[in-house]
């Protein structure tokens, strides 16, 4: 059985119940792109595999094949031209293997894709359109490994003369690759929070004047807290996801004070500038 680790009702992570091992959303792969290596497929693979299949080496453009990979490694999918996971899954076969057999037969097993159940059950977010790394290109037709579509995708993923993986053979091959997977996720989401959080600070302390109050949370956060921000960071990037949640945490804390002016408004209308998150702040104006 597969369990399923949400945040703000957006699916982030499955786990195999029985061995606890994490692995990707697209929706995760969406906020990180570069955290598995990605490999792609023609979209018209797309509905065959939502269809229950697995996908066939046939079905991997040759060009966008790893230099390495091993047996259970998790791998991201994506179609020729969008840097966007549609899928996650893992090896059915090491990269030797895969040219051992001339690159047909089994290649990935899909635990997830765009547009299917666990898809649904989130935000139901449309594909985004996120660019290649530098270096890597969009591939045409003439890269896909030549074997006709009907081959592609196959129900099983696997040929009739050999065994699917059971569950403790992906486990021993799958730990390595996912050892520090949650880790390195929450390091990333982490960070972003650090860094909206100190452009609050910032903010708080050297952009906003008493002036300024009242102030609603969106002005606030866009006229004020973005630019104090160390680098460029969205909200949607944060696990605050709002900014009403992240005013919420301001004022959990302590620093702002948050009244809703009418249904639906809100509006900061104090501030304590000489709460403890504020004072390691380097004060470069001064206030009315």
């Amino acid at each position: 059985m597969i369990q399923v680790h949400s945040l703000d009702k957006v699916p982030l992570f499955m786990t195999l119940e029985r061995d606890n091992i994490p692995i990707p959303t697209v929706y995760t792969l969406w906020r990180i792109p570069d955290l598995l290596p990605r490999v792609k497929m023609p979209y018209i693979v797309l509905d065959k595999l939502l269809g229950g299949a697995n996908l066939m080496l046939p079905g991997i453009y040759r060009s966008s094949l790893p230099n390495h990979w091993d047996l259970g490694d998790i791998v991201a999918i994506c179609g020729p031209d969008n840097g966007a996971a549609i899928g996650v899954g893992v090896w059915a076969v090491s990269r030797q293997q895969a040219f051992d057999n001339g690159l047909k037969g089994k290649g990935i097993h899909i635990f997830q894709l765009y547009q299917d159940q666990l898809w649904s059950f989130g935000p139901k977010e449309k594909l985004p359109n996120i660019p290649f790394p530098t270096g890597d290109r969009v591939v045409s037709d003439e890269d896909a490994v030549e074997e006709e579509c009907s081959g592609i995708a196959e129900g099983s993923g696997i040929a009739e003369d050999e065994q699917e993986l059971s569950s403790a053979e992906l486990t021993a091959t799958i730990n390595n690759t996912v050892e520090d997977l949650a880790d390195k996720v929450e390091e990333i989401i982490i960070s972003k929070d650090d860094i909206v959080l100190e452009g609050c600070y910032r903010a708080l302390k050297t952009s906003l004047n008493k002036s300024d109050l009242p102030i609603l949370i969106s002005n606030f956060y866009s006229q004020h807290v973005k630019p104090c921000c160390a680098e460029p960071v969205e909200i949607k990037q944060t696990s605050f996801k709002k900014v009403g949640v992240l005013m919420k945490e301001l004022e959990k804390q302590g620093t702002i004070v948050v009244k809703e002016q009418k249904k639906g408004v809100f509006n900061i209308t104090e501030v304590n500038f000489a709460h403890e998150k504020l004072r390691g702040v380097k004060e470069t104006g001064k206030r009315d």
